[in-house]
């Protein structure tokens, strides 16, 4: 992804120009979500692999973040030759939306192999989540302070996985959530799993919407000026 070089600056006080932006705010939260949607998914695919499929650790690893890397890395090349023809804004809205139909597919669709392509192709749509941002934020802010940017993107790293473990540990202990996810053939530890890549779907969703919200405000702000 295209990245503006950041101009030369002496001058104190740039860190807290940016955070007087709001826009700031709004890109650190997206590059918490991107990093987010990227982890939950790879972190839990080889072990969703193995107990969904019933299949050696080995498989697991290739059919799980084998293929997850895979794709995040083709989705990251394309972009690379073709993004100079690809409207960024517009391709991570798709990459968005994708996201959050992955999770929901990995999270819901009963059958394993379905759940774990989904599960897969998540790494195409978290592929510009995290380039993508840093190159809005280049865009925005010339001096943007790409270490803050990075920090929340590495939070985002840490806190989904945390987040989905979490809510899986719990779940294996809900009656409700086991019974119901057993009507579909769904064994107790695959709907713990399950559970807790479902409760991911809120980074690629809310990394969605910041994305709308401000690609209108963008909008209305020029047609004013017009």
């Amino acid at each position: 992804v295209p990245i503006v070089e950041p101009e030369a600056d002496e001058e104190s006080g740039v860190m807290k120009h940016l955070f007087r932006e709001k826009f700031f705010y709004i890109i650190m939260i997206m590059m918490l979500c991107g990093g987010a949607a990227e982890l939950t998914v790879s972190q839990w695919s080889s072990l969703f692999a193995e107990k969904g499929l019933a299949i050696s650790k080995f498989v697991g690893d290739l059919l799980g973040p084998g293929l997850f890397a895979v794709f995040m890395g083709t989705g990251r090349m394309l972009y690379g030759i073709f993004g100079s023809k690809i409207n960024l804004r517009g391709a991570l809205i798709g990459c968005s939306t994708l996201g959050v139909v992955c999770y929901i597919a990995t999270a819901f669709v009963p059958n394993a192999f379905v759940s774990l392509i989904a599960c897969a192709m998540t790494g195409l749509a978290v592929s510009l989540m995290w380039p993508g941002a840093l190159s809005v934020a280049s865009a925005e802010f010339p001096r943007s302070m790409f270490a803050v940017l990075a920090l929340c993107g590495d939070c985002g790293w840490s806190l989904g996985p945390w987040i989905a473990g979490m809510v899986s540990d719990a779940a294996s202990g809900n009656n409700g959530i086991i019974s119901f996810a057993a009507k579909f053939g769904i064994d107790a530890e695959s709907a713990a799993l399950r559970s807790g890549i479902a409760v991911g779907t809120v980074f690629p969703l809310l990394l969605l919407i910041l994305l709308i919200a401000t690609g209108k405000k963008k909008k209305n702000v020029k047609q004013a000026e017009a």
